[in-house]
């Protein structure tokens, strides 16, 4: 058995003979578990818009498995279920809880998108910023792409046309040309961005 210790930033081992081993995180090079059961069911619950079934189950596999590999994904579907529940500081809540303990969780590109969207909902938009240009300047191109696209609806949002075309939606299609999943969006987005500008010069 295996367990995390937040406060000693350790994991705490029970060996066969029940002697309990401490390990400091810094000395783990990787966890692998078993997968919680009721993972894949939860997930499916909130892709078919039962989201609220799912809620309980995914804070239950965010508990039990901490630093535990399983509490990345039970998170990335929790707080995508809070937002579909129009309930986004409780998603973006979720994700700073994980963000505390393990930074290096997002790196996953949809966890990221997932607590980026959260943060645009509530309008953290200095915390966003920052979230954003770590992952632009750290993140695996495929993250750093959709990071670069998400500057562009954090302008947008804020009314600041030109910046969400220049440094959001064409710096996506310019710098990012090898993620091919973005440049659908990235382009479309653009061109609706351009459009809007022509017309208010107009």
């Amino acid at each position: 058995l295996i367990g995390w210790e937040p406060a000693t930033k350790e994991y705490k081992v029970l060996m066969a003979n029940n002697v309990a081993i401490s390990v400091p995180i810094d000395q783990v090079a990787d966890v692998q578990v078993e997968k919680p059961a009721t993972l894949d069911q939860a997930i499916a619950k909130v892709q078919g818009g039962q989201q609220a079934a799912a809620i309980g189950t995914l804070e239950q596999i965010v508990r039990d498995y901490a630093m535990l590999e399983y509490d990345v994904a039970g998170t990335r579907w929790l707080a995508e279920a809070r937002l579909k529940m129009n309930e986004p500081a409780k998603a973006a809540d979720v994700c700073e809880k994980l963000l505390r303990d393990n930074p290096n969780a997002f790196v996953s590109g949809e966890l990221a998108s997932v607590y980026w969207d959260a943060l645009l909902k509530t309008q953290q938009y200095s915390k966003l910023e920052k979230a954003l240009t770590v992952s632009v300047q750290k993140a695996p191109r495929e993250v750093a792409a959709v990071a670069q696209l998400k500057r562009g609806d954090m302008e947008k949002q804020k009314g600041n046309n030109k910046e969400a075309l220049v440094d959001g939606y064409l710096r996506t299609v310019y710098f990012f040309q090898a993620v091919k999943s973005v440049q659908p969006e990235a382009l479309a987005k653009a061109a609706s961005k351009n459009n809007t500008l022509n017309h208010a010069h107009t």
